[in-house]
């Protein structure tokens, strides 16, 4: 994967993690977002790893030229910090869309559970 196919998949679940509910109480609503979210689950898995494979490579390449021997340890932790940023923050954005991925399908699970069960009582007293 590329740092553009990162990026690519970054905004589709992003694009997907700020889908609105207008009736919560609207089991089919909640249930057409349900369906949306869940085949992105897998991708923002996949999404998160190759960002930390991409970021790992792209350290221990740094690591390996020896570009910033010369430097102090703690000197060195920066630059390497530096010149890793990008990728970094790629990193910390997938896995924080990996993790409101799963809080969000849980949401709407729940959600869902709670319509119906509206749904039921208010046929009972129909």
């Amino acid at each position: 994967m590329t740092i553009t196919e990162l990026k690519h998949n970054l905004s589709t679940i992003g694009s997907a993690l700020r889908l609105e509910i207008n009736d919560s109480s609207n089991g089919n609503e909640l249930t057409l977002i349900l369906s949306e979210m869940l085949p992105l689950l897998s991708l923002s898995a996949d999404t998160k790893a190759r960002a930390e494979i991409l970021l790992n490579n792209q350290l221990a390449e740094l690591i390996e030229s020896g570009k910033y021997e010369s430097y102090p340890a703690s000197d060195r932790k920066f630059l390497r910090q530096r010149d890793c940023s990008e990728l970094t923050e790629l990193y910390n954005k997938a896995e924080y869309y990996d993790k409101q991925m799963h809080y969000r399908i849980n949401a709407l699970i729940t959600m869902i559970s709670s319509a119906k069960e509206i749904y039921k009582n208010e046929m009972r007293n129909a």
